[in-house]
């Protein structure tokens, strides 16, 4: 099974589809390439927007979505990809921000150095509020300094990770963002798409290239934690 667990499908919500029939254009296009489910992750940005107000107008968009999504798609839940703040793990509030009603929370880090204090932040998630952080497109902070404690986040069981789908397909770190999927640090894929045109998902030229470069299990392991976060995502419905 192949969850996207990371897309900007909603409409008109963020940077991502511009409208509802772009919406369906890209979740078709996500069909076709072979996803069984999609989370629609919005930008949240706690510094600009206010919380109970952004999650209601994410769901109504979410709502208009699905009413209009034929059966032939795939299933569609409602995430939010969340932009790291000071005092995420403290905040109650986050619990409002996971991927559908799992215990899972998408985090995006800031590009720039990742400090230890945040990183401490982070981890802290899932002791305090008793969420486990997904690491947005942590491909994206290869050569960060400091994304060493990422790893180390992961390691320890503090977080988890996912790569988007584009990472081992373009770009200066795709040597790189496949040593971290053979290296086991990759639990997700996410197309991170916005658009039909300009930021497509390509989750089948992924898996393509997954299959060429890498050992069989770790496409393996990625569908069976797509699988295990779907059963999740099934039973908070």
């Amino acid at each position: 099974m192949i969850v996207d667990i990371h897309s900007h499908i909603l409409p008109e919500i963020d940077d991502g589809s511009s409208d509802i029939n772009e919406s369906l254009m890209l979740m078709a296009m996500q069909k076709k390439q072979g996803a069984d489910a999609i989370i629609a992750t919005p930008h949240f940005y706690a510094e600009y927007s206010d919380l109970y107000e952004y999650t209601q107008y994410a769901q109504e968009k979410f709502n208009q979505l699905k009413k209009n999504a034929s059966n032939e798609v795939p299933e569609l839940f409602l995430g939010y990809e969340v932009k790291y703040f000071k005092g995420i793990s403290e905040n109650e509030l986050t619990n409002m921000l996971t991927l559908g009603n799992t215990d899972y929370i998408l985090v995006e880090m800031p590009y720039a150095c990742i400090t230890e204090k945040m990183l401490d932040d982070i981890g802290s998630i899932s002791l305090n509020l008793g969420l486990t952080p997904i690491l947005a497109h942590v491909d994206r902070y290869i050569s960060f300094p400091g994304f060493q404690n990422v790893i180390k986040l992961i390691d320890d069981g503090f977080a988890k990770a996912q790569i988007n789908a584009d990472a081992i397909l373009y770009g200066p770190n795709k040597h790189k963002s496949l040593k971290l999927i053979s290296d086991g640090y990759i639990s997700y894929l996410g197309s991170d798409t916005h658009s039909v045109r300009e930021r497509p998902p390509r989750i089948d030229e992924f898996i393509q290239r997954l299959k060429k470069k890498v050992e069989p299990l770790y496409l393996e392991k990625i569908e069976n934690d797509s699988s295990d976060i779907y059963l999740k995502l099934c039973k908070g419905v």
